[in-house]
């Protein structure tokens, strides 16, 4: 019975001390978050530009929403265009721009009084070698996966390299034709130093009644924000729903995000 007694009294006592926390939000602005990428002699470029979400903010919910009504400025060599809005596509867009490699493009976005920039060097094309080693079959819970294997050599003798690589497959069975992301085991983004190599497990699951009848690849030389941005991403991503949080990077002064440049080379395996 005292038991009882000591229960209740230590309840009304911690009841008794517990007092409203008046504790201050802040109340964080939006900001234009920006995700542009300038190709080596690319027929069209395009710049994708939203809002951020803020934790902490108080008014009308325009998180991730595109901004169509920015003035939207890119400037090389003396010359300066305008991206138009696409509203299919949600996106800027510059056609017949064709930028090369070794020009320095500046961005300028406008939108009331919010002003961001970025610029990005346009690095030149990929010089390397790309062996393609063979393939095998594997069985496991999940099917039938082939592996493909490939040697990836570097050959530029610049002293920084970045590059991104995707392997895409085409499948064929008796209706229809499609293509498919393979993955790659030791993944996308790389630095490499001259005549440096590099293996490449490029995985495929082979379904009942279809045949992969090719495999190509894109290879991504990058400048170093192209590469930051996208490897900080897989970080903030992570595998592990228990993984550290990390900083997206970002090069855009008076806003959010990346604006950054790249050349590819493109090349075609047929698989027997």
């Amino acid at each position: 019975m005292k038991s009882l007694f000591y229960i209740v009294l230590l309840t009304i006592v911690l009841f008794s001390c517990t007092k409203d926390a008046n504790i201050d939000i802040p109340n964080t602005k939006a900001e234009l978050v920006v995700a542009g990428f300038i190709g080596n002699n690319e027929d069209t470029t395009r710049l994708k530009l939203t809002w951020s979400s803020p934790v902490f903010y108080s008014s009308s919910n325009i998180g991730l929403s595109p901004e169509p009504n920015a003035t939207v400025l890119l400037s090389s060599g003396g010359n300066t265009y305008t991206m138009a809005y696409d509203t299919n596509g949600s996106f800027y867009t510059l056609n017949n721009s064709h930028f090369s490699t070794g020009d320095k493009v500046h961005l300028s976005i406008s939108y009331n009084s919010e002003h961001i920039s970025a610029e990005a060097t346009v690095p030149s094309d990929p010089v390397f070698v790309m062996n393609y080693l063979g393939k095998k079959s594997v069985v496991s819970d999940f099917g039938k996966q082939l592996i493909f294997d490939y040697k990836f050599t570097n050959k530029n003798t610049d002293p920084n390299n970045y590059y991104r690589f995707i392997f895409v497959g085409y499948f064929s069975n008796p209706n229809y034709v499609y293509f498919d992301k393979l993955y790659i085991s030791e993944g996308s983004y790389f630095s490499f130093a001259y005549n440096e190599s590099q293996q490449l497990t490029v995985n495929s699951y082979n379904h009942e009644g279809e045949k992969l009848d090719s495999i190509r690849y894109y290879v991504i030389r990058c400048n170093k924000d192209y590469y930051k941005y996208h490897k900080s991403l897989l970080d903030y991503r992570g595998n592990d729903l228990f993984t550290e949080p990390s900083l997206v990077y970002n090069n855009v002064k008076g806003g959010l995000g990346v604006f950054a440049a790249f050349s590819m080379a493109v090349d075609t395996t047929i698989i027997r």
